[in-house]
């Protein structure tokens, strides 16, 4: 069986979506719809930037949740198979509860911007990546720390993100590589997201999401904050009413895929971000990628050669003939 996932803010790049839409008429129709709906010159700000712009919180989170929709229904039109589960990291679950068929298009892009815009008024913060330390170790570190930092991200057994106030995330960095991590990143982010400094962002959100039309799905979503799959109206609501300002237990999220039966993992939208992350946390299950026509033609090419995709009802598609049928 068959997983979606969907990245999150820090996988925007300039040129993102662009090939894609310029390739499938589905992709083009998504994309201009989300900017009519979100009135922001998004095309504009994905492909030419600057980088300064798409990086914005509100710019960023748009941007990914359009090429993720844009994805996932492109790739849906060219024969995928319904997912047995979605998810998404952070914003991307936005993309995910879309393509379960939980909210509309409209409203859903309603909330997104309504949630970088909250997220960027929030009082200011950093996040940083560390890499090879044990979590319980990094959490300690956390803990002795003066100021707010909290550990945001569970991406990977061993990839960690701490986020929080900008001299607390420096120290605990500086802490965690004395006490052994290999490397510790600093991210290029708007914000401290899945941290305390984020309260101050969740009651605007919270109201929006409570009155948002939401639907019981067919698919179940995996939720950041508890890894936990769901299709009911009242649990999408709260949980990602928790996830701004809670953790990202990415781990659990594809552990419990995993168990549930999927063992391969097609990621939509822009960059291979959880598609490595899927390898650190399970080198047994297959990572697939749709950002572009070759990725989209040559991941239905794969399915399609493992039988996921029955034959008569997916051939092989080359990039030049996914071009073709699409434009």
């Amino acid at each position: 069986m068959i997983a979606y996932l969907f990245p999150g803010q820090g996988a925007q790049v300039i040129g993102m979506g662009r090939a894609l839409y310029e390739a499938d008429a589905v992709a083009r129709s998504t994309i201009d719809s989300i900017e009519n709906i979100c009135k922001l010159p998004l095309k504009r700000l994905m492909w030419e930037g600057p980088a300064s712009e798409l990086t914005a919180t509100w710019h960023a989170q748009l941007a990914l949740f359009a090429c993720s929709v844009a994805a996932y229904r492109a790739f849906r039109n060219a024969g995928a198979p319904e997912p047995r589960f979605v998810a998404g990291h952070s914003v991307g679950e936005y993309a995910a509860l879309v393509a379960a068929e939980a909210i509309e298009l409209e409203p859903a892009v309603d909330l997104v911007s309504l949630r970088g815009k909250s997220m960027a008024a929030a009082p200011p913060g950093t996040m940083a990546a560390l890499i090879g330390l044990a979590v319980d170790k990094l959490e300690a570190i956390c803990q002795t720390v003066d100021g707010t930092v909290t550990v945001a991200n569970y991406n990977s057994p061993e990839q960690f993100v701490i986020s929080g106030e900008y001299a607390a995330v420096e120290a605990a960095c500086e802490m965690a590589l004395v006490a052994g991590a290999k490397r510790a990143i600093r991210l290029n982010v708007g914000g401290a997201f899945h941290s305390p400094l984020m309260l101050p962002a969740l009651g605007p959100l919270s109201a929006a999401l409570a009155t948002a039309p939401w639907k019981a799905t067919r698919i179940p979503v995996v939720h950041n904050v508890d890894a936990l799959p769901n299709r009911e109206t009242q649990q999408f609501i709260d949980r990602l009413s928790r996830q701004l300002a809670g953790n990202v237990r990415w781990t659990d999220g594809i552990l419990a895929m995993r168990d549930g039966g999927s063992r391969i993992f097609v990621e939509l939208g822009c960059g291979r971000t959880l598609t490595g992350l899927l390898r650190r946390i399970d080198k047994t299950l297959s990572g697939l990628v749709v950002e572009d026509p070759r990725s989209l033609g040559e991941a239905i090419a794969k399915l399609s050669a493992s039988g996921v995709i029955p034959d008569k009802e997916s051939p092989q598609v080359t990039r030049r003939q996914y071009q073709l049928d699409n434009c």
